[in-house]
């Protein structure tokens, strides 16, 4: 039965109960035990651990979470499963990837200038920012692009969860 004081850890890629504080403590020491990703994507750090407990419910236990560090605005994205922690993290990969990418060509003057997101969301046709108005997201993107389509305050980069070219991710 899982309550707010259980320890967990990983067994293969499953959460299991841990009724022993001292070894619960050691495995959660060992930095190979808790970190699934750790990616630099130019200022932005993409970080996605095992949280060694359930910071859900047990309807919808969380034991993993991934934050880019140097992002505005950043809500971390929570996973039950090993699975998810990791398509998470490569989707926040992506994410950071087209951000650095945008403010390259921006400051290359390839591409219009930078947008300020409100809210991202990692969905399966793309990444999702929402912008501050949609007067903002015509201002700064005024026409299509060939990675990118604007849905009214909505700025959808058009990639992938998974990167097709790298079999791990």
């Amino acid at each position: 039965m899982m309550n707010e004081g259980t320890r967990y850890i990983l067994e293969g890629e499953a959460p299991v109960i841990c009724e022993d504080e001292a070894i619960w403590r050691e495995f959660m020491r060992a930095p190979e035990n808790i970190s699934i990703g750790d990616t630099q994507v130019g200022k932005f750090q993409v970080l996605t651990l095992f949280l060694g407990f359930n910071s859900g419910s047990r309807e919808k236990p969380i034991f993993f979470q991934t934050t880019i560090i140097g992002a505005y605005g950043n809500t971390p994205e929570h996973a039950t499963t090993l699975e998810q922690a990791k398509d998470n993290h490569q989707g926040n990969v992506n994410v950071s990837n087209a951000i650095v990418k945008h403010q390259a060509d921006v400051a290359a003057g390839k591409a219009p200038k930078p947008f300020k997101p409100v809210e991202c969301l990692i969905l399966d046709d793309g990444i999702h920012f929402v912008l501050e108005s949609e007067e903002c997201a015509k201002e700064a993107f005024a026409d299509g692009g060939s990675s990118w389509e604007l849905r009214g305050n909505t700025l959808v980069f058009l990639v992938g969860r998974r990167d097709p070219s790298h079999p791990n991710s």
